[in-house]
């Protein structure tokens, strides 16, 4: 429990981080963005809040991303996803996202969306 810790970027050649069901809370920290050799990230099920931080767009070798059952909002957020050119599959449901869902139609490599319980439109 507690929340992540800013210095978690300093973990810059971790390919995997799996903190599911660890009852954080408070936000993702900006600096999960200068992950760059991330590949999977899994925050589902906490207590995540806020908006997406946008250096999440840095991440350009993300392929999985789960942030599942978290209370994250925010619609501008979302653009930051859309530009992961590797982004296979990505799970949001269960959070307060809004907007679209073409925000994602851009995109040649996602293969899985899961944006249940969300307030995203079609």
């Amino acid at each position: 429990s507690g929340t992540l810790p800013q210095d978690i970027g300093l973990l810059s050649h971790m390919g995997t981080l799996n903190l599911t069901r660890n009852n954080l809370i408070g936000t993702i920290p900006v600096s999960l963005g200068i992950m760059s050799s991330l590949t999977s990230v899994d925050l589902s099920i906490n207590d995540f809040v806020g908006p997406l931080p946008k250096s999440i767009a840095m991440l350009l070798d993300l392929k999985y991303l789960d942030l599942s059952n978290n209370a994250l909002e925010g619609d501008d957020d979302l653009d930051a996803l859309k530009n992961l050119p590797n982004l296979e599959e990505l799970y949001l449901s269960r959070n307060k996202f809004q907007g679209n869902v073409g925000q994602f139609g851009s995109s040649e490599s996602l293969r899985v969306i899961d944006l249940c319980e969300c307030f995203i439109k079609a």
